[in-house]
């Protein structure tokens, strides 16, 4: 629901409400990097062990048949449109770049590639090597930072390489391996959780908002791909450990889930119908009730092709 509010905001032409899109993608950015970490923590460990070969090139398999599936069918609907040439057309299919939601799969392949040796460097007693998997991120972004923030400029398709995020999988993998250690000792501290997510989202807000007025890149502000964003992050990843069992008892949400890989491939098209279907002046109903309206037609779109279909079709488009 978080990435379909993310793709519903656009920037507007009022500096105040580009400073609430500002103030709500701050609350917002921590989507892709919890679904990478939670990619990392669902992993099955003994599977990969066992035939490192034969997981990678089935999970490769699960998610690149739906990824090139859609990107074809937006790098097709983009070339009509623009009248892109064919090598236009291939770069955008492989590096998914026509549906701004397909970025996350190409990084996940990255990841997916190299998770038999972040497993081995996780299990071994070297933490020199760990060391430097922990610090590949901070280190990324601090460049990424230094370029849009220094010098103004926009290093593309920066959010599609695995530096990005490696270090949220690769907490999500430790934790699996470690799980048991890290669950001991849990204490109810669920107000106090809250309560500094609250303080951190006030903090980070006024950041972004201050540097916003100074001139530096709205693009850049709301990125997900940012110093200030990891910190975010990592104390939501923070938030999921410790109250996980409370977060599994929320039904919808688990409904949700089992359908969330195929909402994220097919909302960016059900996005495209509620914005032709309802012209809505009102910036923030028409938010609002997108949120709603996508959430909704995409779950039951879904859900409804799965019964016609009798799950035929689920492993090729994602379902």
């Amino acid at each position: 629901m978080a990435v379909i509010l993310i793709h519903l905001m656009t920037k507007q032409e009022e500096e105040f409400l580009n400073s609430v899109n500002i103030i709500l993608r701050t609350i917002l950015n921590f989507c892709v990097g919890i679904f990478i970490f939670l990619s990392g923590y669902f992993m099955n460990i003994d599977k990969v062990k066992k035939n490192s070969k034969k997981w990678v090139a089935n999970r490769l398999r699960r998610i690149g048949i739906p990824f090139l599936i859609f990107s074809i069918l937006a790098a097709t609907i983009q070339m009509i449109r623009n009248k892109d040439t064919i090598i236009k057309y291939v770069i955008h299919i492989v590096l998914g770049t026509s549906s701004t939601q397909l970025y996350y799969i190409v990084v996940l392949v990255q990841l997916i590639l190299i998770t038999p040796f972040l497993i081995k460097i996780i299990q071994s007693k070297n933490l020199y090597t760990k060391s430097i998997v922990i610090i590949i991120t901070p280190i990324y972004l601090g460049i990424i930072a230094i370029f849009n923030i220094k010098f103004n400029i926009k290093i593309p398709q920066y959010q599609t390489l695995f530096l990005a995020w490696i270090l949220y999988y690769y907490i999500g993998l430790f934790y699996k391996i470690n799980k048991e250690k890290i669950d001991k000792g849990k204490d109810n501290i669920e107000k106090t959780l809250f309560l500094g997510w609250g303080i951190l989202v006030c903090i980070i807000s006024l950041m972004n908002i201050y540097m916003y007025k100074k001139g530096i890149n709205y693009f850049y502000l709301i990125s997900q791909v940012r110093l200030l964003n990891m910190v975010y992050i990592l104390y939501v990843i923070v938030v999921i450990v410790r109250l996980k069992n409370k977060i599994k008892n929320v039904k919808c949400l688990e409904k949700l889930g089992d359908l969330s890989f195929g909402i994220y491939f097919i909302h960016t098209y059900i996005i495209i119908v509620y914005s032709r279907i309802f012209n809505i002046n009102n910036y923030y109903v028409y938010i609002s009730l997108g949120l709603v309206w996508v959430t909704f037609i995409s779950y039951f779109s879904i859900s409804i092709f799965k019964k016609i279909t009798k799950n035929r079709f689920n492993k090729i488009l994602g379902f």
